[in-house]
């Protein structure tokens, strides 16, 4: 979760976005994508996860490594992924959704 929602969100910020900027300065797109990648996770397992475990956890990612760069060179290939799961699965995940519009990735 934390490397897909780090580097979906890493997508659309200015090159070279640390974790610690997306955590403080971008909380909510950071929240949100995170969300929908707990769709996905939970779709691909067939369990349902503690939400606000996983977030606590999300946190103490970005504090282990706060100068981590969000976007890295996998960056574009796991959001393509993500989409191509949920396009399979029928899920929404409207935060991710809302970026691949903005990055022109309509048809990835």
């Amino acid at each position: 979760m934390f490397i897909l929602t780090i580097n979906i969100a890493g997508m659309v910020l200015p090159e070279g976005t640390t974790t610690e900027t997306l955590w403080t300065q971008h909380n909510e797109l950071a929240c949100t994508i995170a969300a929908d990648v707990i769709d996905i996770k939970e779709w691909l397992t067939e369990t349902a996860f503690n939400r606000k475990k996983l977030i606590e956890g999300l946190d103490k990612g970005v504090y282990g490594d706060p100068q981590h760069i969000c976007k890295g060179r996998a960056a574009r290939g796991r959001l393509t992924r993500v989409l191509d799961i949920a396009d399979g699965a029928d899920l929404q995940i409207p935060r991710i959704r809302e970026l691949q519009k903005r990055l022109g990735l309509v048809d990835h």
